[in-house]
């Protein structure tokens, strides 16, 4: 029997109250089972409404088409004892502000054994597998008898995410899970989460700006600018070799260390107002390459060639794609 993928995101269109036009349009994304996949873009772009559309936590009055299967189970239409079942055992979610999930009145081993004992482990159970992922994510024992309060944000970032490991998930959702760190703590957290990817074989979707991040955690990635996946492919290939207007505009905006003092480059221009309908490619406003066709007819997703796996949805891409093609942003 094959294992389905931990995600499988098919044609998810989401429309929200008030809105021109779908905040989601048509998102296709996959993660397997041990997969990290990067999901990138600007704030806004639709990063986390698609996270959270894994958890079947989308907002009030969502009118929603297309299927969202976490394990082979659409969570779209799965009825809420399922979906409470799903998001306490085969989805869990890191969000970025580790303090924001932690009630600071209720010791850390409490939050850590809610789940289970709710769901009938006993007591003693819980709290030796608690122990256990605390030692797994670095931490002790004694931290099960603090307040959120009593440590640092790196050490609760990892305690949320011995508590997302609590229900044995096959997908695991990071939501900027390193913004509120430092740095050193930052790089320590995403290599306790690509250890953990490895020895739980969880599936890990990987939200971030930060491209610099993606490309060293994920083996695959996926651009989003306006509700629409733009770019996808393998991590190394789509950061070396960009084959959308909008991919090679966020990489050139990215700080260098190899050029200290140099101006930061910069979009020019806002994503488009979802409240605004749009015609032709989302991205054509601030797209230097744009052409009337650009503004007039919406992009398909096309392969690059000789790049099975790299699709970009752009007029230009195979311009983008010859060796030696320079986009000025």
């Amino acid at each position: 029997m094959t294992t389905p993928p931990a995600l499988e995101i098919r044609g998810l269109r989401l429309t929200l109250p008030g809105a021109a036009r779908p905040v989601l349009d048509g998102v296709d994304l996959t993660v397997g089972p041990g997969e990290t996949v990067a999901l990138v873009g600007e704030s806004g772009s639709g990063k986390s409404l698609t996270s959270r559309g894994a958890l079947g936590l989308l907002p009030a009055g969502a009118v929603t088409e297309g299927a969202v299967l976490v394990d082979g189970e659409d969570v779209l239409t799965a009825p809420p004892d399922r979906l409470r079942a799903l998001r306490t055992g085969r989805v869990a979610m890191v969000f970025q502000d580790p303090r924001a999930t932690l009630n600071p009145l209720r010791r850390i081993g409490d939050f850590l054994t809610e789940g289970a004992r709710a769901a009938g482990v006993e007591p003693a159970a819980a709290t030796d597998r608690a122990t256990g992922l605390l030692r797994a994510v670095g931490l002790d024992a004694s931290v099960l008898a603090a307040y959120p309060g009593q440590v640092s944000g790196g050490m609760l970032q990892r305690v949320v995410i011995a508590a997302a490991l609590m229900g044995d998930p096959v997908l695991l959702l990071a939501d900027e899970p390193t913004t509120a760190l430092d740095v050193i703590t930052q790089a320590e957290v995403i290599a306790l989460l690509v250890r953990l990817r490895e020895s739980f074989r969880t599936g890990l979707l990987f939200v971030t700006h930060d491209l610099d991040l993606a490309a060293a955690v994920s083996d695959r990635v996926h651009v989003m600018y306006a509700g629409r996946i733009v770019e996808s492919g393998p991590a190394e290939d789509v950061f070396a070799r960009p084959l959308h207007p909008y991919t090679t505009a966020l990489l050139a905006s990215t700080p260098r260390l190899t050029a200290p003092g140099g101006r930061l480059s910069a979009i020019p221009g806002r994503p488009p107002d979802p409240r605004t309908p749009l015609t032709g490619c989302a991205f054509a406003a601030r797209c230097p390459l744009a052409t009337d066709t650009c503004r007039e007819t919406p992009p398909e997703a096309r392969r690059a060639p000789g790049r099975p796996d790299h699709h970009a949805a752009c007029h230009h891409s195979a311009r983008l794609a010859d060796e030696g093609a320079v986009l000025d942003v």
